[in-house]
């Protein structure tokens, strides 16, 4: 799986064969064909694969065990150790196939949610969360992951040292869910 996901990462699916990730592999493509029937099968699975890594970080596969802004860094820093790995997720796998965009779409929510239990504060934590609540933690989301793939694909923020785009991008989403009067915006 680590060669798929270093030549996916490095080029997409379009630009990638399974020849030449049979190459990475070390294995002849009938090898490759063996455990995956296409290439779009293939990328699903190297997706998931960085998916996991994400999960990880931002224990999204349970209770929260660390604050918004660790996990903020803590993903800006993992996309920093592994550019491939990054592209993968942020450059190339939003739209490259249509069950692609929709494995996109559930990773956005299951971070929209997750953004509701890193909220800064209890009150925001335990104020319902009604449909503006949800656009606003999407908008956030999203925003977040633009400047990732804005940043890795070196489009903007070039230079910029991950723990610093972090701070910002923790910093906006920490606004958004401070409640009026506890230092937040009225």
């Amino acid at each position: 799986m680590e060669a798929a996901v270093r030549v996916f990462g490095r080029r997409g699916l379009s630009a990638v064969t399974m020849d030449e990730i049979a190459a990475e592999w070390g294995v002849a493509p009938s090898a490759v064909y063996y455990h995956f029937s296409s290439k779009d099968e293939l990328f699903h699975a190297a997706f998931d694969a960085v998916r996991d890594d994400i999960q990880t970080i931002t224990g999204g596969d349970g209770s929260p065990t660390a604050t918004l802004r660790q996990v903020v860094t803590g993903v800006f820093r993992w996309a920093q150790e592994h550019p491939e790995r990054a592209n993968l997720l942020w450059v190339y796998s939003a739209g490259a196939t249509p069950a692609m965009a929709e494995t996109w779409e559930s990773f956005i929510d299951s971070h929209v949610d997750n953004l509701f239990r890193y909220a800064p504060d209890t009150v925001a934590r335990t104020a319902r969360v009604d449909d503006l609540s949800r656009r606003a933690a999407r908008a956030g989301v999203v925003a977040g992951n633009t400047i990732a793939l804005d940043w890795i694909s070196g489009r903007r923020f070039a230079g910029v040292d991950a723990d610093r785009l972090a701070e910002s991008v923790a910093s906006m989403l920490e606004r958004m869910f401070t409640p009026t009067g506890r230092g937040g915006a009225n």
